[in-house]
């Protein structure tokens, strides 16, 4: 069968070199399908399958210094670029969907993460945002936000009920989208600590 290419470099905000990162491929149930690690100029290289792999993430010194990149839905046919950079916010739950009959507009479900809050057990671990402190990029081009709704997820844990602080955003739909499945969608935070992360999503 034949064989493609995901690549790319690894960096932190401020675009420094960030060597033996790992990359990893994983699959629906969070399980390892191929792993690899950036080198000292922060490249790395996995050679896959044709496919859709549900999770590609890069992470180093997770929990104490980083948290992690997340790209979803990656789908594979020809060898595939995907830069990472990493920081403190973690950008994880991505969703994108449509509403038939509504302004013309794309629905972009995100849940974020703070290492300082992760760390200090803090109820709500999301970092604060507001409609300015997201940048969504459709294929390399900015789109404009329209509106950021936060939205109260609930989660069980420990038998204990508890709720986690996500968001939806409505941006602009553009013409200019490849075929199904083989859009870029990136996801940017600058948080109003100055912390960043940021995430993909093909669709």
């Amino acid at each position: 069968m034949e064989k493609y290419k995901i690549y790319g470099k690894i960096t932190d905000k401020d675009n420094i070199i960030l060597e033996n990162t790992d990359i990893i491929i994983k699959d629906n149930n969070f399980n390892n399908l191929f792993t690899t690690k950036s080198d000292s100029n922060g490249i790395y290289s996995i050679e896959v399958e044709k496919g859709i792999y549900p999770f590609i993430i890069g992470v180093r010194d997770y929990g104490t210094k980083y948290l992690e990149f997340w790209g979803n839905n990656i789908k594979i046919n020809n060898d595939l670029n995907i830069d990472m950079k990493i920081d403190v916010i973690e950008i994880y739950g991505l969703n994108i969907f449509e509403i038939k009959g509504a302004y013309p507009s794309l629905m972009i479900y995100f849940r974020p993460m703070e290492l300082s809050k992760f760390l200090n057990n803090s109820e709500d671990i999301s970092p604060y945002i507001d409609i300015d402190s997201v940048n969504i990029f459709i294929n390399d081009m900015k789109m404009k936000n329209y509106i950021l709704n936060p939205v109260k997820e609930y989660i069980k844990y420990n038998d204990t009920r508890q709720f986690l602080t996500g968001y939806i955003i409505q941006v602009e739909k553009i013409n200019l989208f490849k075929d199904i499945g083989e859009n870029i969608i990136k996801i940017e935070i600058h948080s109003h600590d100055n912390n960043y992360g940021e995430a993909i999503i093909m669709y």
